[in-house]
């Protein structure tokens, strides 16, 4: 059995080889599909939005 991100990963991947893409599911939920659907739509029409990651700030550990 898989759980957390492998089993994210192994769901995705099904879900291509049966023909299902992410917002399919959304279909199912009106509210999130709406959230999104403009994005949708520039996509599809090849405007790929520039992603931007947080920056994360590590410590440096010192060895004692």
């Amino acid at each position: 059995m898989f759980k957390g991100f492998e089993a994210r990963v192994i769901q995705h991947e099904y879900d291509h080889l049966i023909g299902l893409q992410f917002y399919d599911r959304l279909h199912h939920n009106d509210n999130e599909y709406e959230k999104i659907k403009d994005k949708l739509a520039e996509i599809r029409k090849g405007k790929i939005p520039e992603v931007t990651y947080p920056v994360i700030k590590t410590t440096k550990i010192e060895k004692s």
